[in-house]
């Protein structure tokens, strides 16, 4: 979310600057620190030329390096532990059954396996995205329409308060289902315990 965000904000908009001082000020708001590291992460006093170099240095820099580590990691962990087994068999103890190699016989290769599930998924999403760039380029033209406007501190275009507004709408009935869920599922788990 962090790239896409910062991704956002280069174009350098209305919408984008907006989007900006709204996440920016999300920050202004954790207790003790919060103003303070909302000017930090600003790099001035509002969001202006010092907010965009630094967002495109983490967009282009710093977020991919940090995703690649991240990567490499999980491909390190996943080659020195293996791959976890759903099935709950055991496939790594002593009295495993294997096979000549010492390769266990119930356990799954990464390759073909994995690899031809992956290059699957990725050819449907490569599929999906180039019928929307190539047939559909402006799928979300009438919001991303205002993205062309530039970028004005005073005035704030209608879509973007419209956008706002409907976001803060839906946010507060969602927030209010999933209090209302995890209430009922901590109960209910005080039930069974009983």
């Amino acid at each position: 979310m962090a790239e896409a965000f910062m991704g956002y904000l280069l174009p350098w908009g209305q919408m984008s600057y907006w989007g900006a001082q709204v996440i920016v000020n999300l920050f202004s708001a954790i207790p003790v620190i919060g103003p303070d590291l909302a000017l930090l992460i600003r790099g001035d006093y509002v969001v202006g030329d010092a907010t965009l170099n630094r967002f495109f240095s983490f967009h282009v820099i710093a977020v991919p390096l940090v995703l690649l580590g991240l990567v490499v990691a999980h491909l390190l962990a996943l080659h020195d532990v293996g791959s976890n087994n759903p099935d709950g068999v055991e496939i790594k103890g002593p009295n495993a059954p294997k096979d000549a190699n010492g390769k266990p016989l119930d356990g799954v290769p990464f390759h073909p396996y994995y690899t031809v599930h992956d290059i699957f998924g990725v050819g449907v999403f490569l599929l999906a995205f180039t019928a929307i760039v190539f047939f559909a380029p402006e799928f979300r033209r009438r919001k991303e329409m205002q993205n062309n406007v530039q970028r004005h501190s005073i005035l704030s275009s209608v879509i973007t308060v419209m956008d706002g507004c409907i976001a803060g709408i839906l946010f507060l009935p969602a927030l209010f289902v999933i209090i209302l869920l995890l209430t009922l599922l901590l109960l209910l788990g005080l039930i069974l315990e009983q």
